[in-house]
């Protein structure tokens, strides 16, 4: 089940610099904040150093060398492939679930 969650700018801010506080950049000088932004399906879960993932609903610990490995994996990319693949094209006879609502 994808859940379609509305995170604001702020919320990612303030939590991005709550969990990165007093870590120094890691990787090619992209931040967490940055790599976030960058990827709108990982959200920082409230009260916690962990991002959660909107598509298949994993939890991850806020470093950016986990998450950019999680980004290249095959679940994450089938999960992202999945959303984004345009079924218009076969609407008269492939129809959206009517209980399941996988974003199609």
């Amino acid at each position: 089940q994808i859940s379609t969650a509305i995170v604001t700018h702020t919320e990612i801010n303030s939590t991005v610099s709550r969990i990165s506080r007093g870590r120094s950049r890691v990787g090619v000088g992209m931040s967490v904040k940055s790599f976030l932004k960058k990827h709108p399906q990982l959200q920082p879960i409230p009260d916690s150093t962990k991002v959660r993932c909107a598509l298949t609903g994993h939890e991850l610990p806020s470093k950016l060398d986990v998450l950019q490995q999680y980004v290249e994996g095959r679940k994450y990319k089938a999960a992202k492939e999945a959303t984004e693949y345009d079924f218009e094209k076969y609407r008269p006879h492939v129809v959206p679930h009517k209980k399941l609502r996988l974003g199609h």
